[in-house]
């Protein structure tokens, strides 16, 4: 049995509303409509999010939002790893060994318990 996306089932209820009002049940339509909306709504919640260029480790937080370890050029030519907790925002210029940034984004990870708000 497959299971279906949250984007999916908003779709599959707003053509059923549809539907339904060309059949004129008007009792019924409003309510399909506002459940496609919830659905609608949770696909932008529950959306992956594109991982930043770069991404060479992803984690979650206490409460699924993405933390990412990048690689970058820093401008003195050595190579940083940067990360981000796309749920509380928080960045930090990362260090110049894989590890120790991971250990950090792990940290921050075990730690952190905000949302991921879509943009």
């Amino acid at each position: 049995m497959t299971t279906l996306d949250h984007a999916t089932k908003a779709r599959l209820i707003a053509d059923e509303a549809h539907r339904v009002l060309w059949q004129t049940d008007n009792d019924r339509a409003p309510h399909l409509i506002a459940l496609a909306q919830v659905y609608a709504d949770l696909a932008k919640l529950t959306a992956r999010p594109a991982f930043p260029n770069g991404t060479e480790l992803a984690f979650h937080n206490q409460a699924g939002a993405l933390i990412t370890v990048t690689k970058t050029q820093r401008l003195d030519g050595a190579t940083g790893y940067p990360w981000t907790c796309h749920g509380c925002r928080t960045d930090h210029p990362g260090y110049s060994t894989r590890t120790h940034s991971k250990n950090d984004a792990e940290k921050h990870a075990a730690e952190c318990a905000a949302l991921q708000i879509p943009a």
